[in-house]
């Protein structure tokens, strides 16, 4: 199954993500985290989930109050299994080549995309192997 995580403070975002996600891939399960808390929490469970037919694709805001995207990419990296088929990308609306040459720092993120999300974005990033 096809589980999208979306961690970002603006709930205006994550609902037009999540129907463009929903636009392209029906059958997905969404999950919104609105803090870089409740995202942490909920990525280390996801850490330990054993189901080997989910593809996990998370996109995590650089902007976001408390823990900003790129500290929460620094606190998760180390739970990440290698068998976890996982895809994070960063998506912002940020212009700065500094935010995206940074995003690519961490060896476990797998693309960059700028907000907010298009049909072409995912309907590209499901072809992704993993």
């Amino acid at each position: 199954m096809n589980r999208f995580v979306l961690i970002d403070d603006d709930e205006l975002i994550n609902y037009i993500h999540r129907q463009v996600i929903y636009s392209v891939a029906p059958d997905a399960d969404i999950v919104e985290k609105t803090s870089s808390s409740e995202a942490f929490e909920y990525l280390k469970v996801l850490s330990s989930n054993k189901n080997p037919d989910d593809r996990y694709f998370i996109f995590i805001d650089i902007n976001m109050p408390e823990v900003n995207g790129f500290e929460l990419l620094e606190k998760i990296g180390p739970m990440i299994p290698q068998e976890k088929a996982c895809a994070f990308f960063v998506v912002s609306s940020s212009l700065f080549s500094s935010d995206r040459e940074k995003a690519f720092s961490f060896p476990f993120v797998s693309g960059y995309r700028e907000k907010p999300l298009s049909k072409q974005d995912i309907r590209e990033i499901l072809q992704q192997p993993m």
